[in-house]
């Protein structure tokens, strides 16, 4: 069994547009040696408000053993609809790369939400990512993330 078929991908079926396959497709794209830290993904029926009242349309919840990440459960929320299911994923899935790397003193000096935004667009669109890096974004960030993404690989 390979370690894509060990992750519990459930609700997605239940919805007109996606599936649980899709979902599965998807995790090909992030680093080996974080998948295999992801114990299941999760559609909801169900929405989630913020502190600040806004809908949520994801959450990673971490299993810890001695404040070492050991396993993830990614939750999306009714909010999500099909094109950006892909994208709260991978940000999700960029939470965890965060707090796994999170001692590095180049990831101290990084918002989280933008290291996830920024990992989340690397895995699903590489090259515009880097076109979008020389124009706009920190080269050197462009880099970092480049860098953990093989690392992890």
């Amino acid at each position: 069994m390979s370690t894509y078929e060990k992750i519990k991908i459930s609700g997605f079926d239940k919805t007109s547009r996606s599936s649980n396959y899709k979902i599965l497709s998807l995790l090909k794209k992030f680093p080996r040696k974080i998948t295999h830290k992801i114990i299941a993904i999760h559609h909801t029926h169900e929405y989630l408000t913020n502190k600040e009242g806004v809908n949520t349309a994801g959450q990673v919840h971490f299993v810890s053993k001695n404040n070492t990440v050991y396993k993830a459960v990614i939750l999306v929320f009714k909010t999500v609809t099909t094109p950006k299911y892909d994208m709260v994923i991978a940000h999700e899935v960029g939470h965890l790369v965060y707090s796994i790397h999170k001692k590095d003193p180049i990831l101290q000096k990084w918002d989280e939400e933008n290291f996830c935004e920024c990992f989340a667009r690397y895995c699903l669109y590489p090259k515009s990512t880097m076109i979008l890096a020389k124009r706009i974004l920190n080269t050197k960030r462009y880099n970092y993330i480049e860098r953990v993404f093989y690392m992890l690989n």
